[in-house]
């Protein structure tokens, strides 16, 4: 695990009297760097030898790269993202006259800061600002927006955090501190660029064929720098499996673990695609279940921070033993492909009779219903638990005077200032990139990277910004992916997909009624366990809490015996218990 602490005392009085206490899962390099005016520490995996370097170059005299940036000599310069192939990194530049910090165009590390008259303090956790802060006698104040979003949608949004002095760092920033005038500038270095090339009245093969070569291209340049002592967190989905296929084309042989019951969709596709690229030895089933949730707790809250409501993510907490055990440097994982790629966001995911008919017989999506400022911004409230908001704040009275519909206006207004973008659909898809993606499952994903560094490919600079070049309704209904997959991928394309039953040759109405039928069945399951208070039925899913529930008097006890609400009490607690912080 790598984490990463700077202060500086704005007075030049640096007291020199505190040490940042994280917790580390596996061995690492200590790095200190203490100064008049600033101290620096850094923890970083034992096995990285180019984390830290000391004069590069003329102009920078000490650099520090937390996480991973491609190629390597871009961390002196990560504001110019020409040719930047990869990234997700925090990174400090110092030379005489100003120390520079940075984070990738993504946050995919996260990093929280403090500034006042006095001090700015940075680190990639944020528990070790509130311990520097009380020591300084500095007066923290809980923010009841944070912990209404962490009662509600279980992530945060935007720059807030638990705490209204304490911000989480937005995407794509540039730090500089200048030594001699103690000014501190923020500043935005990167622009998504949502403006489309290819449309799809006018797109051709030969277009299909530019993209397919550049998301080939960008996969190739990763893989090639991250081959040995590889992983592969593999499932039944598309995302996974897609690694592992160019993985094979580059005769790339990883460690492969897959979580999941032995007789579920996830695991019999998974062993079926690994058993297609002639690996089958290399994998490792985990079968997650409601022991994992209840041990794992403690270190999952200390690693995440909190920051995310996920039962299913404890397991990556008994990921730790398998990585150590198999010396996995760098674990792949497929987070998010489907969103880069497929049609994850322009889903409705509305369970009413007549909007299940429309999109499975007419394939209506977001695309024909977001086309102003205010249909974006419903669109997000009701993603981020706008339901809860009244039973919240009859329950809370901290969430009283909590604008939800305010807050995310003005989330999507700082949007429009920080993209190119054509219409509010590219808005909307950039929101959910930051919360859904970023916020929300990243922070889960992150969990694995105590005991491993972690690489995630689809969010290649290149591929990604292609991406969000192409035309919506290329994308939708996951055709865009099926067809790269169909084309340069033919074998795995022919493996059914989990969740819907079938595979990628399949029309977009068979897909999406494959996904409809999969819900509803689940729905089935859960209503008739809940319904007989036995577990009577497993659901076809790595995660299956109504199950565990009925069948397990300790873990109805860890939710209080309260199934609906359970898991946001327990969740709660768990701050409250982190934070010393009150839920009233």
């Amino acid at each position: 695990m790598s984490e990463l602490y700077l202060e500086y005392f704005k007075d030049g009085k640096n007291p020199k009297n505190f040490k940042p206490n994280f917790k580390l899962y596996v061995p690492n390099n200590p790095f200190e760097e203490i100064s008049e005016k600033y101290s620096i520490f850094f923890y970083d995996f034992d096995w990285k030898n180019d984390s830290i370097v000391r004069n590069p170059k003329e102009s920078i005299n000490l650099s520090i790269l937390n996480g991973e940036i491609l190629p390597k000599e871009k961390r002196f310069n990560p504001a110019d993202t020409n040719n930047i192939d990869y990234g997700a990194f925090n990174i400090v530049n110092i030379n005489e006259n100003s120390i520079d910090i940075y984070n990738d165009i993504f946050a995919m590390l996260p990093m929280f800061y403090y500034n006042d008259n006095d001090i700015f303090i940075i680190s990639s956790k944020m528990k070790p600002i509130i311990e520097r802060l009380k020591t300084l006698k500095k007066i923290l104040t809980e923010d009841s927006v944070g912990k209404y979003f962490s009662a509600s949608s279980g992530y945060l949004i935007g720059d807030y955090t638990f705490y209204k002095e304490i911000m989480y760092l937005r995407q794509g920033r540039k730090i500089t501190i200048d030594l001699g005038s103690d000014d501190i500038v923020f500043s935005r270095y990167y622009t998504y660029d949502y403006s489309k090339k290819y449309r799809k009245e006018t797109i051709t093969e030969n277009e299909f064929k530019e993209i397919f070569d550049i998301f080939d291209e960008s996969q190739e340049k990763i893989l090639n720098e991250y081959s040995k002592n590889i992983g592969l967190m593999i499932s039944g989905g598309f995302d996974s499996r897609y690694i592992l296929a160019q993985m094979e084309r580059l005769n790339l042989k990883p460690k492969l673990i897959n979580m999941g019951p032995k007789n579920s969709l996830d695991v019999i596709i998974a062993k079926k695609a690994v058993d297609l690229s002639g690996i089958s030895e290399k994998l490792y089933n985990m079968e997650l279940n409601h022991n994992d949730i209840l041990n794992n707790v403690e270190d999952y809250y200390n690693i995440t921070e909190g920051f995310e409501k996920s039962l299913v993510y404890h397991n990556m907490v008994n990921y730790k033993n398998w990585l150590l055990d198999n010396n996995v440097k760098y674990l792949y994982n497929g987070y998010a492909g489907d969103a880069v790629l497929g049609g994850t966001f322009y889903l409705r995911l509305d369970f009413d009779a007549k909007s299940i008919f429309e999109q499975v017989v007419y394939l209506r999506d977001l695309t024909a219903e977001i086309k102003t400022r205010d249909d974006c911004v419903k669109r997000i409230l009701k993603n981020l638990g706008a339901g809860k908001e009244k039973a919240l704040k009859e329950k809370y009275r901290d969430f009283k005077e909590i604008n939800l519909r305010e807050i995310v206006e003005r989330e999507v207004d700082q949007i429009k200032e920080e993209i190119n973008y054509e219409n509010y659909m590219d808005i909307y898809i950039h929101f959910q990139f930051l919360t859904r993606v970023h916020r929300h499952v990243l922070y889960c994903t992150l969990t694995s990277r105590s005991f491993a560094e972690f690489i995630h490919p689809f969010f290649a600079y290149r591929m990604f910004e292609t991406s969000i070049k192409i035309d919506d309704n290329i994308k939708t209904q996951h055709e865009l992916y099926k067809k790269y997959l169909r084309d340069r991928f033919s074998k795995y394309a022919k493996l059914n997909k989990s969740g819907w039953g079938v595979n990628c040759y399949h029309s977009p109405q068979v897909c999406r009624f494959g996904e409809y039928f999969h819900a509803f069945k689940n729905r089935v399951i859960d209503s008739t366990n809940n319904k007989l208070k036995k577990p009577v039925i497993k659901k076809d899913s790595y995660y299956d809490p109504i199950y565990w529930y009925y069948n397990s008097e300790e873990f109805r006890n860890f939710l209080d015996n309260d199934l609906k609400d359970g898991f946001t009490i327990r969740h709660l607690k768990n701050l409250e218990k982190l934070y010393n912080i009150k839920y009233k």
